[in-house]
């Protein structure tokens, strides 16, 4: 298995004739860390044709439906089942994202 942060880690890790694609790298290799998976790399990537372990950032079921979807082989969860701390907080940043500018009728 080959953890890749690009489509172009995933090519050489073919040509080095690798069995299994992992995303885990994706977004952890330079610059700031995005808060989303790299769903267009698991699409890509499963396009080489080898079974891809989509991992890295995937926190809800609807981002595990869509690595499904671009043909992953399996979604890896760490932090969203793992880590309360994190679990907590997101839950409390949609909570006060969600919350109404007009106070609620008594």
């Amino acid at each position: 298995m080959a953890d890749c942060a690009t489509l172009a880690d995933a090519h050489a890790a073919v040509a080095a004739g690798v069995d299994i694609i992992g995303t885990t790298l994706s977004g952890y290799t330079g610059g700031p860390i995005p808060e989303r998976p790299d769903i267009e790399l698991v699409r890509e990537a499963a396009r080489l044709g080898l079974p891809v372990f989509a991992e890295g950032r995937y926190h809800t079921v609807d981002q595990a439906r869509a690595a499904r979807l671009a043909g992953a082989a399996a979604i890896v969860v760490g932090s969203a089942i793992t880590r309360p701390e994190h679990i907590t907080h997101w839950f409390a940043e949609a909570v006060r994202a969600s919350r109404p500018t007009d106070p609620l009728p008594v």
